[in-house]
C-alpha cells in the first residue's frame, strides 16, 4: 500500500538526516516508528507528507510515486499528518477546527455533507461532544490531542500519521489517546505512529522500526520488539 525505498534526506549544509530508509505500511496496520529526540522521526513524517523532499529514493503510495507532489495533493491522495504539538487553531471553535480538517474537500463536496460529518465526529469522540462551540484553546491537553486526530480524520485519510501523540499528556490521557488509535486500527485505518514511549506503542503495533541518528537500526513484528525490549530501550536512552 505504502512504501519508502532507499530514502535519503540531506540538509542544505550536507548533513545526512535520514540514511537509506526502507519502510512499508499495509492497510489496517499500526506501524510504530520509535526513536529518541533527534532520531529523525519528525523529518521522516514530514518527508512522507511532502513538507520535505528526499535527496535520494522514492516514496510510493498504491504504486504511484508521490514524493514530488505538493502536501495538499498528498492529503487528497489519502495520507494525513498530525504533527508534533498538534498545530490546532486555538482561537477557533472545536467545530471550526474540524471543518478546517476537511479543507481539501470543501470545494468538491456540498457543505451540508461536511457539517453533517462534523456532528458525527463529535458524536464519535465523546470527550469532544460537549465542546463543539468552545474555543479549542480552552480544552485540556488530552482533549486537544483527540481534536487533532479528529481534525485529520475529516480529510478521509487511508493512512494516518501521528507524531508524538503522547507528548505532554498525563498517563490517563495517554491511555485515552491510545485507545482511540487502536480503535481506528481495528476499523481498518493504516497508522504510522512516531513515539518515544515504547511500551504503549509496542503493545499495540503490528510492526515497528527503531530509528537512531537517521538510520533504522532494528525492525520487526510486535513479538520481535517485545523479545528485544531491552535493546529497544537502549536505543531510546
Amino acid at each position: 500500500m505504502f512504501r519508502l525505498d532507499h530514502v535519503w534526506l540531506v540538509s542544505a549544509s550536507g548533513e545526512r538526516i535520514l540514511k537509506d530508509i526502507n519502510l512499508q505500511i499495509k492497510a489496517g496496520q499500526l506501524v510504530v516508528l520509535l526513536g529518541n529526540n533527534g532520531a529523525g522521526k519528525s523529518d521522516l513524517l514530514s518527508l512522507i507528507s511532502g513538507i520535505l523532499k528526499p535527496s535520494e529514493g522514492t516514496v510510493q503510495f498504491n504504486g504511484h510515486v508521490i514524493h514530488n507532489l505538493a502536501p495538499s495533493k498528498i492529503v487528497r491522495a489519502g495520507i494525513c499528518h498530525v504533527p508534533e504539538g498538534r498545530r490546532l487553531f486555538l482561537d477557533q471553535t472545536v467545530e471550526d477546527n474540524l471543518i478546517m480538517g476537511a479543507y481539501t474537500r470543501l470545494f468538491r463536496e456540498p457543505k451540508r455533507v461536511i457539517y453533517k460529518e462534523v456532528q458525527e465526529t463529535l458524536e464519535k469522540f465523546s470527550l469532544l461532544k460537549e465542546h463543539g462551540r468552545q474555543l479549542a484553546g480552552t480544552l485540556s491537553a488530552g482533549e486537544l490531542q483527540i481534536l487533532a486526530i479528529a481534525r485529520a480524520l475529516m480529510a478521509k485519510p487511508k493512512i494516518l500519521m501521528l507524531d508524538e501523540p503522547s507528548l505532554g499528556l498525563a498517563p490517563l490521557a495517554i491511555k485515552e489517546v491510545f485507545d482511540i488509535i487502536v480503535e481506528l486500527k481495528e476499523e481498518g485505518m493504516a497508522i504510522l505512529l512516531a513515539e518515544q514511549i515504547a511500551t504503549y506503542a509496542i503493545w499495540n503495533c503490528d510492526y515497528g522500526y527503531v530509528l537512531q541518528r537517521g538510520r533504522i537500526v532494528l525492525e520487526g513484528k510486535r513479538q520481535v520488539l517485545e523479545e528485544k525490549s531491552d535493546l529497544v530501550k537502549t536505543y531510546l536512552a
